[in-house]
């Protein structure tokens, strides 16, 4: 984890695979999965890790809001 914002989301930066450039994507912590990655939606990669940090942190602050972290209850059936 790189980067916490407002603990619900998170930015991560990762070295793709057999490359020398970085990539970032950002978590949804609750849910445990990707919700938006330079690498999948563009094809953007960075050539420091610093720079995919930077690039990754500003998406985040344009996209998700800063909310605390919490699990979301499924809604249960009344018989």
């Amino acid at each position: 984890m790189d980067t916490n914002w407002g603990e619900r989301f998170t930015v991560e930066v990762r070295l793709i695979p057999e490359s020398s450039w970085w990539c970032w994507e950002i978590w949804d912590t609750v849910r445990g999965q990707v919700v938006e990655s330079c690498w999948v939606r563009d094809w953007v990669a960075y050539d420091s890790r610093e720079a995919a940090l930077t690039a990754g942190e500003f998406q985040l602050s344009l996209k998700y809001p800063s909310l605390p972290a919490r699990n979301i209850q499924r809604a249960r059936r009344v018989e």
